[in-house]
Protein backbone atom coordinates (compact mmCIF):
# COMPACT_ATOMS: atom_id res chain seq x y z
CA UNK A 1 0.00 0.00 0.00
CA UNK A 2 1.42 3.36 -1.03
CA UNK A 3 1.16 6.19 1.48
CA UNK A 4 1.63 9.88 0.94
CA UNK A 5 1.56 13.00 3.05
CA UNK A 6 -0.26 16.29 2.55
CA UNK A 7 1.33 19.35 4.14
CA UNK A 8 -0.48 22.60 4.80
CA UNK A 9 1.30 25.79 5.80
CA UNK A 10 -0.93 28.02 7.94
CA UNK A 11 -0.82 31.55 9.34
CA UNK A 12 -3.24 32.36 12.12
CA UNK A 13 -3.89 35.61 13.98
CA UNK A 14 -6.25 36.54 16.79
CA UNK A 15 -6.98 40.09 17.91
CA UNK A 16 -9.08 41.16 20.87
CA UNK A 17 -9.38 44.30 22.95
CA UNK A 18 -10.15 43.35 26.53
CA UNK A 19 -11.03 45.45 29.58
CA UNK A 20 -8.51 45.54 32.41
CA UNK A 21 -9.19 45.45 36.15
CA UNK A 22 -8.14 49.11 36.37
CA UNK A 23 -10.87 50.20 33.93
CA UNK A 24 -8.62 50.59 30.88
CA UNK A 25 -8.38 48.46 27.76
CA UNK A 26 -5.63 46.17 26.57
CA UNK A 27 -4.84 44.89 23.10
CA UNK A 28 -4.27 41.15 22.82
CA UNK A 29 -2.70 40.18 19.50
CA UNK A 30 -1.49 36.65 18.81
CA UNK A 31 -0.04 35.25 15.57
CA UNK A 32 1.46 31.90 14.72
CA UNK A 33 2.78 29.78 11.88
CA UNK A 34 1.86 26.11 11.83
CA UNK A 35 2.63 23.13 9.62
CA UNK A 36 -0.19 20.60 9.44
CA UNK A 37 0.62 17.17 8.03
CA UNK A 38 -2.08 14.69 7.01
CA UNK A 39 -1.23 11.14 6.08
CA UNK A 40 -4.14 9.12 4.70
CA UNK A 41 -4.19 5.56 6.03
CA UNK A 42 -6.93 3.47 4.46
CA UNK A 43 -10.28 4.99 5.42
CA UNK A 44 -8.78 7.29 8.06
CA UNK A 45 -5.82 9.63 8.37
CA UNK A 46 -3.09 10.59 10.77
CA UNK A 47 -2.71 14.32 11.46
CA UNK A 48 0.16 16.11 13.14
CA UNK A 49 0.45 19.81 13.85
CA UNK A 50 3.73 21.59 14.53
CA UNK A 51 3.88 25.21 15.68
CA UNK A 52 6.94 26.85 14.13
CA UNK A 53 6.41 30.45 15.32
CA UNK A 54 4.20 31.84 18.07
CA UNK A 55 4.15 35.58 18.90
CA UNK A 56 2.12 37.50 21.46
CA UNK A 57 1.67 41.28 21.70
CA UNK A 58 -0.11 42.57 24.81
CA UNK A 59 -0.19 46.27 25.68
CA UNK A 60 -2.57 48.99 26.81
CA UNK A 61 -4.40 50.37 23.76
CA UNK A 62 -2.95 53.84 24.40
CA UNK A 63 0.56 52.58 23.62
CA UNK A 64 -0.28 50.42 20.58
CA UNK A 65 0.36 51.29 16.92
CA UNK A 66 -2.94 52.55 15.52
CA UNK A 67 -2.76 50.09 12.61
CA UNK A 68 -2.96 47.20 15.10
CA UNK A 69 -6.12 48.70 16.56
CA UNK A 70 -7.65 48.92 13.06
CA UNK A 71 -7.34 45.15 12.53
CA UNK A 72 -10.65 43.31 12.87
CA UNK A 73 -11.42 41.84 16.30
CA UNK A 74 -11.38 38.35 14.93
CA UNK A 75 -9.39 35.21 14.31
CA UNK A 76 -8.09 34.54 10.82
CA UNK A 77 -6.62 31.34 9.44
CA UNK A 78 -4.89 31.56 6.08
CA UNK A 79 -3.21 28.80 4.12
CA UNK A 80 0.04 29.98 2.50
CA UNK A 81 2.59 28.46 0.15
CA UNK A 82 5.76 26.89 1.50
CA UNK A 83 7.76 29.80 0.03
CA UNK A 84 5.51 32.41 1.74
CA UNK A 85 5.70 30.40 4.97
CA UNK A 86 9.51 30.58 4.91
CA UNK A 87 9.33 34.33 4.30
CA UNK A 88 6.91 34.73 7.24
CA UNK A 89 9.16 32.71 9.57
CA UNK A 90 11.98 35.12 8.76
CA UNK A 91 9.66 38.12 9.10
CA UNK A 92 8.56 36.98 12.58
CA UNK A 93 12.18 37.18 13.73
CA UNK A 94 13.25 40.33 11.89
CA UNK A 95 10.10 42.50 11.64
CA UNK A 96 7.50 41.48 14.20
CA UNK A 97 5.44 44.60 13.40
CA UNK A 98 4.84 43.44 9.81
CA UNK A 99 4.39 39.82 10.87
CA UNK A 100 1.27 40.77 12.85
CA UNK A 101 -0.10 42.72 9.87
CA UNK A 102 0.01 39.84 7.37
CA UNK A 103 -2.00 39.42 5.09
CA UNK A 104 -2.94 43.11 5.13
CA UNK A 105 0.66 44.26 4.54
Amino acid sequence: MQTYQIEKYLYTRTKNIVPTDSGGKELFLFASLVIEKNQPIGDSSRTSVKTVVSKLYEKPVESCPSIYLELANDTILKEVTQKRFTILVNLAETDEYSFFLFPES
